[in-house]
């Protein structure tokens, strides 16, 4: 029932004591993608997470069309970026103080591999779309390259995706990726030479949870941001509600019918668990009506999450913990989130544990007083 560390593991290792210098790095350089399949494999990032934009909005634009899109791989703590042609490997990663941090590599075989404080990242990645901490943003782009708005989970289907290739499987309704006029896509085998890519998806499922995850990454930075700046209480109040509403998926749109992802995604999300002790898990796809199962955000296991300040923590806990205890249809996930984090469960007894008798020495009784 303990949920999975590997990842965030060799994250914490590979990235341990990059601050201001350089640190080199030993792996093996491919024609092409250059590093790009080591360093997955190093930060254990499934290729299967793959997702493809084209938009020439997108970073180092100059280099990005449909025929040489830039793709993105993630888990719950990094994200990669690579294009084609490019000497850079982008990555991001949940930081403990700065909320994200960022990370080059140059694309060199001549050189020891080295991976170095992003500078200038902020440019694209600290702005209102990402509530103004440092942060990831995912874009539905119009045909003029300007972004139309800023997706996530709430965003109806039917206006996301304007600029990014999506291959995936559904009926019965539109979405705006892939290239004008097109349809559904099961793979990208055919719509570019793809030499170097490690991919043939730019899954649905895939570009679901990077929009869920990136503003939820968001709100988690802006409210340790907060806390750790001192600010008066009332901005981390409404931060924690706005927190607790869209891990709960307040507002999710409707799925107008059922999607099937075709690269693997799915399969593997799902994989990593952790599940409770009847074996159901937050990672759990409905893909029916909704994203998830179980609504409730799988990213309280993740790194941005766990490094909250404690206040913040269990003020998010508590917030919860009132919203699903009046709820008797989402139970299950109480039940869940307490066997699979030991700090909820832990908050939740706290919360219902009875207070001890009092004594009234006036009466030689005692009283039971409830919580």
């Amino acid at each position: 029932m303990g949920r999975s560390t590997f990842a965030a593991v060799s994250v914490a290792v590979l990235l341990a004591g990059v601050t201001s210098r350089t640190a080199t790095l030993s792996l093996p350089f491919q024609p092409i993608a250059g590093y790009l399949p080591a360093l997955l494999q190093r930060l254990a990032v499934p290729v299967e997470s793959q997702v493809a934009v084209f938009s020439s909005a997108s970073a180092q634009a100059h280099l990005v069309s449909a025929e040489n899109p830039r793709v993105i791989y993630f888990t719950d703590d990094v994200a990669v970026a690579w294009v084609r042609g490019s000497q850079t490997i982008e990555i991001a990663k949940a930081d403990p103080t700065r909320g994200l941090a960022f990370y080059t590599i140059r694309q060199d075989e001549h050189l020891t591999p080295a991976l170095t404080p992003g500078e200038g990242c902020e440019r694209c990645h600290q702005s209102s779309a990402t509530l103004g901490v440092p942060g990831l943003i995912t874009h539905s782009i119009s045909d003029g390259g300007n972004p139309q708005a800023v997706t996530d989970h709430r965003t109806p289907l039917q206006q996301r995706w304007a600029g990014w290739y999506v291959t995936g499987r559904s009926s019965g309704w539109k979405h705006q990726g892939n290239r004008v006029g097109q349809g559904w896509l099961l793979s990208l085998y055919d719509q570019f030479y793809d030499e170097g890519y490690l991919g043939q998806y730019s899954d649905i499922v895939a570009l679901m949870v990077l929009e869920h995850q990136a503003h939820m990454t968001n709100l988690l930075n802006l409210l340790g941001t907060q806390i750790r700046n001192d600010a008066p209480a009332d901005a981390p109040a409404k931060t924690v509600s706005d927190v607790v509403d869209y891990m709960l998926f307040a507002g999710e749109a409707p799925l107008p019918a059922r999607i099937i992802g075709t690269s693997g995604f799915a399969e593997y999300f799902e994989r990593l668990g952790p599940r409770d002790r009847q074996g159901r898990s937050l990672r759990q796809f409905d893909l029916k009506t909704r994203l998830f199962k179980y609504p409730l955000s799988y990213m309280v296991y993740s790194t941005s999450f766990q490094r909250l300040p404690l206040t913040a923590k269990n003020a998010i806990y508590d917030r919860i913990i009132t919203v699903l205890s009046a709820d008797m249809e989402r139970r299950a996930l109480l039940e869940i989130l307490s066997d699979t984090e030991p700090d909820f469960q832990a908050r939740l007894r706290r919360v219902r544990r009875p207070a001890g008798p009092s004594h009234h020495p006036q009466t030689g009784g005692t009283r039971s007083s409830s919580s």
